[in-house]
């Protein structure tokens, strides 16, 4: 498809320099340029740079005069500009993806090629610059990423967690965001689709445990595992267990875990947070050995 095409081979790399650039001449250290201890100050220069100023060859100003203030170098000299141009790049973009995920959706056409592809666009989103201007993307990439859900294909649903994991969502947007995904996978009607969906978020989870853990002073601390996580997959993971049918399949998921130390923990926390209908009682009391102790306020009969 040319238009992917274009994004892939235009956009996406314009966005990256562009950033990349931006962060590169924020950085930079340029108090010293000016100063007159520098190295850059030579006396000898002094009066070269006294007879120079009345030469009619254009000079270019890069913001170092004391009027400038310290951030002035940077942003294509003009902020706006500079913001101008990340709106108008992730404004194409967001189009873009806007008619694959509905001509995905109405089509039911799984192409190959689309899921890597837009695992690279995606890597976009760890930009706190796009972060800022725009949360549409994460949305509709984690829509299509649920949409390839139903081919078996988990990679884009994979990298939106990941973006998720490394946000600075407010708190609002991770309940937004959790409540979404949540949704999407109740829309899974096949089984089958929704649990390799809840696999990725239990993937997730066992390797920011993982990360947790090789910290020696935070070992030493008795934390639950929804603690060890960051604050989208910890409200994504209170979605799941808040509904029956994503909590039941969750369950079933961990109860095939080999871990015995992240089994423990995941099951401690759906036999805290998830409602008790028979049939997730039934897999708590095989993990418990008999011994749960159910809760009579939550307990259901039906599945």
């Amino acid at each position: 498809m040319p238009i992917i095409t274009w994004v892939s081979k235009s956009i996406v790399p314009s966005l990256t320099k562009l950033i990349d650039q931006g962060n590169a001449l924020r950085d930079l250290d340029l108090s010293g340029i000016s100063g007159i201890d520098s190295p850059m100050h030579s006396p000898d220069l002094t009066s070269q740079r006294k007879s120079s100023r009345n030469s009619s060859s254009p000079r270019m100003s890069l913001g170092l005069t004391s009027n400038a203030g310290c951030g002035s170098f940077h942003e294509y000299q003009d902020q706006s500009k500079f913001v101008f141009a990340i709106r108008a790049a992730l404004s194409s973009m967001t189009s873009v993806v806007l008619v694959m995920a509905d001509w995905l959706f109405v089509h039911h056409v799984s192409l190959k090629s689309i899921p890597n592809t837009l695992v690279n666009w995606c890597q976009l989103l760890r930009y706190s610059e796009i972060k800022a201007h725009d949360s549409t993307l994460l949305y509709l990439f984690c829509r299509i990423g649920l949409l390839y859900l139903r081919k078996g294909d988990s990679a884009l649903f994979d990298a939106v967690l990941t973006c998720v994991e490394h946000s600075q969502l407010t708190t609002e947007e991770e309940q937004e965001f959790a409540s979404f995904t949540c949704r999407g996978f109740v829309s899974l009607h096949n089984e089958i689709h929704c649990k390799l969906g809840i696999a990725s978020v239990v993937k997730k989870i066992c390797t920011s445990t993982q990360k947790y853990n090789l910290d020696e002073n935070e070992r030493e601390m008795e934390t639950s595992i929804l603690d060890r996580v960051s604050p989208g997959i910890k409200a994504l993971s209170m979605a799941l267990v808040s509904d029956k049918r994503t909590s039941l399949i969750l369950a079933q998921h961990v109860s095939d875990l080999s871990d015995a130390s992240v089994k423990t923990d995941l099951f401690n926390m759906i036999s805290t947070h998830a409602s008790k209908t028979a049939a997730m009682n039934a897999i708590l009391k095989k993990w418990s050995d008999g011994h749960l102790i159910v809760d009579d306020a939550h307990t259901e009969t039906s599945q």
